[in-house]
């Protein structure tokens, strides 16, 4: 249950993701940088491990929707797809990450869809799981959303990409201001179909943007409220 934006900009580019999760679950953190040898990574995780989104050093930032409309017929006790973000967050090639989830035994993880976007190649990479295969799809370098849900997910992700169209003739389509205004809008209504979703048992409960401009990562976390 997530909603994820991708706006180039003449710099580098932005990326935001709402985060929705059932209304008990425990709150992400944020502690600062992690370093592994030369490469450092930003991002929000689990309490216990695992993350959603992050980007690193190389300029590269990753976020995860769980595909809620391919079913799990997997092998045993699923694994937190949470981990993958947190092992590839280190890598700076798509040829890496392609590597890497060819060389896991996916059916231990329910369906999902990864994103890449990689700033020195100017490439938005998409990687699909749906429970059988691992497919991948490339992106052109231009405006994109993405939004998973666990109620109705092709109704949702038809709402809120109505919503993004309408509101992207704005003049301030480059700017984070908007890219914000856009996760916590409440459009078409407030409810399950909106960007920021709002469900009895579940809701949007935090918005994380990057912005990757001329060599520099800059994150902002932030929780959301009714």
């Amino acid at each position: 249950m997530c909603t994820v934006t991708f706006i180039p900009s003449r710099e580098g580019y932005r990326v935001g993701m709402n985060r929705d999760e059932h209304r008990t679950r425990v709150k992400g953190v944020f502690s600062g940088p992690r370093t592994q040898g030369q490469t450092q990574v930003v991002g929000p995780a689990e309490p216990t491990g695992g993350m959603w989104t992050g980007a690193n050093s190389f300029g590269v930032t990753y976020a995860l929707l769980n595909w809620y409309s391919r079913p799990f017929d997997g092998i045993g006790k699923p694994i937190s797809r949470g981990k993958l973000v947190e092992s590839v967050a280190w890598l700076g090639a798509k040829n890496e990450v392609q590597a890497y989830l060819v060389g896991q035994e996916l059916k231990r993880f329910r369906p999902f869809r990864l994103v890449g976007v990689f700033g020195a190649e100017k490439k938005v990479s998409e990687w699909c799981w749906d429970g059988i295969q691992l497919g991948l799809l490339e992106h052109s370098w231009k405006i994109r959303h993405w939004a998973s849900s666990g109620f109705d997910e092709l109704g949702a992700q038809q709402a809120r990409r109505n919503v993004f169209e309408s509101l992207s003739d704005s003049s301030e389509l480059n700017g984070s201001q908007w890219l914000r205004s856009f996760h916590r809008s409440h459009l078409p209504e407030k409810g399950a179909m909106s960007v920021c979703m709002h469900r009895s048992e579940a809701a949007t409960v935090s918005y994380t943007d990057f912005v990757v401009e001329s060599g520099l990562v800059t994150v902002c976390l932030l929780y959301a409220s009714d």
